[in-house]
């Protein structure tokens, strides 16, 4: 599901996608809800029926704390 990234005059380029969210508390909440906004704006760019699910868009995701 992940989209190739292309680069001007050549073929399009797979790249790496991480997500890596550290912190606890509400810097933890503050993450989730980014993540969430991002996901919904994929939807419309990828013409999708539904959000993506992180693990739909990136190739590794890790963290610390509420992160991990």
């Amino acid at each position: 599901m992940v989209q190739p990234s292309e680069t001007e005059g050549t073929s399009p380029v797979r790249c790496l996608r991480l997500l890596s969210p550290d912190g606890g508390d509400i810097r933890g909440l503050s993450e989730l809800l980014i993540l969430e906004r991002i996901m919904n704006k994929l939807k419309p760019k990828w013409k999708l029926k539904e959000a993506p699910i992180p693990a739909d868009v990136f190739d590794m995701i890790g963290g610390t704390s509420i992160g991990g």
